[in-house]
């Protein structure tokens, strides 16, 4: 938070000029508590001060070491600042260029971190439920036995101390007749800080840096490199929007919400977004207040078998392959362990191996980092099987990774190539799904590369483009195929439009096409606030076409949000539906309804979470792994300062989903509205949570 000086605010609101920006306008300049005068400056046609580098340098806001960054001539725009951690903000009322030194990307390390500051959270019962009913009519579902079929899930567990117990239970009216309720997922799992490691007991999904993952029940001790007390987590440094209206922007990594805030209209910028885990996709849904939504890809991506210098992570697991659907007919015991090391700065080892009767895999690889060059790993990996029909059966293959983020161009660039040494590699879910039959290779599946490319780049606050190549060659008959997908979205204030192309070429048949593009019409204009129609087209090889017309909006604070739609194919035949959906302090609710030609469906649906504590019971929005329960006893009802959708309830309780485990999270204390000059510090409690842990947030104030 910046701050002036009281006088200095004084002399800015008597001397600005308060009717406008226009060509040869003065502006108070300011750089932190630094008055640099008011000065005549120039305004670009996007109404914004024009200052270069030369301006920048005389008012020593950078320096001659980093001038270099920006560019010789002509106006420097906010985007060009940034990866000099720099802002220009301007006033326009009263005319105030003010420069904020931002936050680096790379924080220097927080003694908050360290390991007697973690918190375990409050003994509690925490379940996230979702309830579906839905009612079938017409000729369509004639021979169903039900016509009303109820469905409902729960994620339900138990905080005692560090141990957290986990389990799922699901029901659904019409596969399960007999009323019955079906569990999945359990486990138990609880940290061991002295080693910064975690230990899961049950059902799971083998994740690990060395080999492929799959779906287990058993024991695994694994290092989560997130719980080093020096490392400060995985940072987003910033990611650029476009708002066409009072929109909520929310970021998402890994299907899980990271951040989520709301914004004006126009281009917007968010920085230092701290997420949960130092490698995944990333992408960022705007939700506008007309009820539309863009959707874009972060461009934003690092390689998780890179480890930091003089880190290590390992781990080391037991049980037997237990598939998600429980229908596998060979469920084969194995045994695993990996280790990885950071040697320096630049260079990593990691490798590992997996044992199982009549199987065995391994691998052994090196990262390396090039810098603003980007970061690449290379790994070679043999799989071996001993089957009674075909002997042995070997296979081996080369992994190349490579992955860079462009911060200046706001583009990055990920690419994975394998190599076949020995064409019939099997990872374990190969083996697993086929050791009933004893058969592992087909003549015809001789794979002998294979390669990805991924393109994702801002181009510019309201236009984002994602590129994918995947390209496979075999060496039989098969011979290559090829998969294009390109995504283009341009948001705009009069017109907006998402735009899909998909092209599968083959050696073998002719290639198919996909295309698909939709149209975001805004009704303000017209005086119909908060609404748009939507126009779409798509083709496909097989329905050929289909067209479609939709009315999306949102009211209530945005928190309500429905849409009417009508479709029809050259195929297919025409389509109606109609659906809104309610979000609230404590959870979510929707109806929704479809009818065709012969048949009628209409769906109910609520989710939400039920918290149970010492002190109650208290219901919010669906939880995250790491969650807050917040005590603001001077302030029932009331929402949370910096929170969204947050309100506590009478007792003066509510839930904050989603914090990132082992990071500093902090609640804001402050209910009152502060003076943006205010040079007092913000009352906030901090906790550091461990993963899956409910930390207690008590605001006094």
């Amino acid at each position: 938070m910046f701050s002036i000086s009281k006088k200095t605010v004084l002399a800015l609101i008597l001397f600005s000029i308060p009717t406008g920006i226009s060509a040869g306008e003065y502006f108070y300049i300011a750089d932190g508590e630094r008055d640099l005068g008011h000065i005549e400056l120039d305004i670009t046609k996007e109404g914004f001060p024009c200052f270069d580098r030369e301006r920048l340098l005389e008012w020593k806001i950078i320096t001659p070491e980093n001038m270099g960054e920006l560019k010789e001539i002509g106006c420097i725009n906010n985007k060009e600042l940034y990866p000099l951690n720099i802002s220009a903000n301007l006033i326009e009322k009263i005319n105030i260029l003010t420069f904020i030194r931002l936050e680096p990307t790379e924080v220097k390390n927080d003694p908050r971190l360290a390991i007697s500051n973690r918190d375990d959270g409050i003994p509690a019962i925490l379940i996230n439920y979702d309830a579906n009913y839905q009612r079938y009519e017409g000729l369509r579902y004639a021979r169903r036995k039900r016509k009303d079929n109820i469905e409902f899930e729960l994620e339900s567990g138990i905080n005692l101390k560090k141990w957290r117990l986990r389990a799922k239970q699901y029901h659904n009216n019409e596969d399960m007749p007999q009323k019955r309720v079906k569990f999945s997922d359990i486990y138990l799992e609880r940290d061991i800080s002295a080693i910064n490691s975690r230990l899961h007991m049950g059902d799971g999904y083998n994740n690990s840096f060395y080999l492929d993952s799959f779906p287990y029940r058993g024991i695994k001790l694994a290092s989560d490199d997130n719980m080093f007390p020096s490392s400060q987590g995985a940072v987003l440094p910033w990611v650029y929007g476009v708002a066409l209206t009072d929109a909520e922007v929310e970021v998402i990594q890994n299907g899980m919400t990271v951040y989520r805030t709301m914004v004006s209209p126009g281009d917007f910028v968010l920085r230092n977004i701290k997420l949960f885990d130092k490698s995944g996709f990333i992408s960022m849904i705007v939700k506008e207040s007309d009820g539309t939504s863009s959707y874009y890809d972060v461009p934003w991506n690092q390689l998780e078998n890179l480890i930091d210098k003089d880190t290590w992570k390992y781990d080391i697991s037991f049980g037997k392959f237990m598939s998600d659907s429980r229908m596998e007919e060979s469920h084969p015991l194995f045994f695993q362990a990996g280790f990885g090391y950071g040697i320096s700065t630049q260079n990593s080892l990691y490798g590992g191996a997996l044992v199982s009767e009549g199987y065995y895999n391994h691998s052994f690889g090196i990262g390396q980092r090039l810098g603003q060059y980007g970061d690449v790993v290379l790994n070679h990996r043999v799989s071996k099987i001993t089957s009674s029909e075909q002997g042995e059966v070997k296979g081996e293959k080369l992994r190349l990774q490579y992955s860079a983020n462009f911060n200046k161009l706001n583009t990055s660039i990920t690419a994975n190539g394998d190599y076949f040494l020995q064409p019939h590699y099997n990872d374990f879910n190969n083996y697993a799904n086929s050791a009933k039959s004893g058969y592992f290779c087909c003549d015809f599946y001789k794979k002998e590369y294979s390669y990805e490319l991924s393109l994702q780049s801002l181009i510019s606050p309201s236009q984002n483009l994602s590129f994918n190549i995947n390209h496979e060659k075999y060496r039989g008959e098969q011979g290559k195929s090829t998969f294009y997908a390109l995504t283009f979205t341009q948001s705009a204030s009069l017109l907006s439009f998402d735009l899909d192309l998909a092209y599968n070429r083959y050696s073998t048949h002719k290639g198919e096409i996909r295309f698909d593009i939709t149209f975001r019409i805004p009704l303000a204009k017209t005086g119909i606030k908060n609404t748009s129609v939507n126009l779409g087209y798509s083709y496909n090889p097989y329905d050929h076409y289909q067209k479609e017309i939709s009315i999306n909006g949102r009211k209530l604070d945005n928190n309500l949000n429905y849409q009417v739609a009508a479709q029809s194919g050259k195929k297919s035949k025409k389509t109606y539906r109609a659906n809104a959906r309610y979000r609230y302090a404590a959870g979510e609710s929707g109806i929704r309804y479809i009818s065709g030609t012969d048949y009628t469906r209409y769906s109910a649906n609520s989710s939400g979470s039920l918290v149970f504590h010492s002190a109650g019971m208290t219901a919010g929005q669906t939880l995250g792994d790491t969650n807050a329960l917040v005590y603001a006893k001077n302030h029932p009802d009331t929402e949370l300062p910096d929170q969204m959708d947050v309100i506590t309830n009478k007792r003066g309780y509510a839930i904050i989903t989603g914090l990132i485990p082992y990071q500093v999270n902090a609640v804001s204390d402050e209910f009152a509205e502060r003076d943006i000059f205010d040079d007092e510090p913000e009352n906030e409690v901090v906790k550091v949570p461990t993963l899956g842990a409910l930390s207690y947030y008590e605001l006094v104030n």
